[in-house]
């Protein structure tokens, strides 16, 4: 990669806090952060940027930090422009997103009323987002690493990997699957954390793992950050093992721990994950990407301990360079002043080649059916006011704690529900009585946001 795309700027700041010294002031005096004008919380400090806001660029970073201030950014971004008498026209826009639920089409029309924008996504959520991309068609379009919450010091790439296979647990692991790869590889040692998570009821509950084996090193680990041994077992293996649930494909599952893999630059064994494959665990790149099965991810293994995986070295730092914010933000910024050579990266994309591209998946539906949720039932014709009327096409289960309803309406396409009794990572809105709403497919039109609206009274 060429040089000018060293991320100084980030690593200077980096070098700042890690001595406990200020960080450098105004990286960016030429660009303003509109988080600080919407009181939206940012992964990058504001003293890098312009105090003013009659500047030539804004940078906007789209997060889920706080979920209450997300969902009014656009409310009071109208707000401050009448009050500022701010005008974009002739600005350019930097657009950091992770993911674009639930303001994907305000997103696209908010660039679309600068003079230049770039768009540079975190894949965080599902495919349907990568297809709305690809009917957008941003100007200048990149997808990035997810941020590493590890961030161990990095170290070469073991030449000839160890046989210590790091486990890295989180959410939406496949335990039966890792327990049975665990008991036919009694030649390799696994080092196995003994929490991992679930969202099945308020917040985020810590469950306990233990897979007793002879050939299992049990990793102690705390609720929350990383123990000492958590860490130094990371560092002792060459090999990191990802397995997620087959049924949560269609979703970003691990990305933070594929981030921090490739970050520490581990071999990586994963079960398939698309929205991970599309950047981050290339196929026999970054990574080796596994069907879920036992004698799959076995041999997989193999593959990644006896040489036959030949890691593509300059992709492999590429990404990882950008796995800590203060880099990716330097990163980002130097795009925008070098589009062309950005375009020579991995990270820039071609929209209008996005359509084939991994957008087809689709989350299983495979369920049982439901005769009657709340106030819903299938056949049922729901009217929504300014919407016209729906017809509830079906019910059914959608894993432990959801559930998924079809709406159709003659001339649109169907909507389909997403509602779940337990906080999901994403979610639209909360329901009459307290559950958790959101939809699948492409962003929501204002009137599909009316229908969900009424659905949420029905729920």
């Amino acid at each position: 990669m060429d040089s000018r795309w060293l991320p100084r700027l980030g690593r200077r700041l980096t070098r700042a806090l890690a001595r406990g010294r200020p960080a450098p002031r105004r990286l960016y005096p030429r660009i303003a952060l509109l988080n600080e004008l919407l009181g939206m919380a940012s992964s990058h400090p504001s003293r890098a940027f312009a105090e003013r806001f009659d500047v030539d660029t804004y940078l906007l970073d789209y997060n889920y930090r706080d979920r209450e201030r997300t969902l009014a950014c656009f409310d009071d971004l109208e707000r401050a422009r009448r009050t500022r008498g701010l005008r974009f026209g002739d600005k350019t826009l930097l657009l950091a997103a992770c993911g674009l639920d639930p303001h994907g089409p305000a997103l696209m029309s908010l660039c679309r009323e600068f003079c230049a924008h770039h768009v540079f996504i975190e894949l965080w959520n599902n495919a349907s987002e990568v297809a709305a991309l690809a009917v957008a068609r941003p100007d200048n379009l990149y997808f990035l690493p997810v941020t590493s919450k590890l961030q161990q010091r990095e170290a070469p790439l073991a030449p000839t990997p160890n046989r210590d296979v790091f486990v890295s647990l989180g959410g939406d692991d496949d335990l039966d699957l890792l327990r049975e790869v665990i008991r036919r590889r009694l030649d390799l040692r696994f080092f196995v954390p003994d929490l991992a998570w679930r969202k099945d009821g308020p917040g985020r509950r810590e469950i306990e793992v233990r897979i007793d084996a002879s050939n299992v090193v049990r990793v102690p680990c705390i609720p929350a950050g990383f123990s000492p041994s958590y860490v130094d077992s990371y560092a002792r293996c060459d090999t990191v093992l990802l397995a997620t649930v087959a049924r949560k494909a269609g979703q970003m599952r691990g990305g933070i721990r594929v981030a921090d893999a490739l970050r520490a630059r581990k071999r990586l064994v994963a079960t398939r994950n698309p929205m991970c494959e599309m950047l981050m665990a290339q196929d026999g790149r970054t990574a080796l990407i596994t069907d879920h099965d036992a004698g799959a991810v076995s041999e997989a293994l193999d593959r990644a301990l006896d040489g036959r995986f030949r890691v593509d070295m300059p992709l492999l730092e590429a990404i990882g360079a950008l796995t800590s914010d203060e880099d990716k933000l330097a990163w980002m910024v130097n795009a925008a002043r070098s589009p062309g050579v950005a375009r020579t990266t991995p990270f820039w994309r071609d929209p209008s080649a996005l359509e084939s591209a991994g957008t087809g998946v689709s989350e299983p539906w495979d369920g049982a059916q439901v005769d009657e949720l709340f106030d819903l039932r299938p056949g049922q014709r729901l009217s929504v006011p300014g919407a016209g009327e729906r017809h509830v096409e079906g019910i059914r289960r959608d894993g432990e704690a959801g559930f998924r309803l079809v709406l159709s309406s003659a001339g649109e396409r169907a909507l389909v529900v997403m509602l779940s009794t337990a906080p999901p990572e994403r979610f639209l809105r909360r329901t009459s009585r307290g559950h958790y709403l959101s939809y699948a497919g492409e962003s929501a039109t204002a009137v599909e946001l009316r229908v969900l609206d009424e659905v949420a009274r029905h729920l």
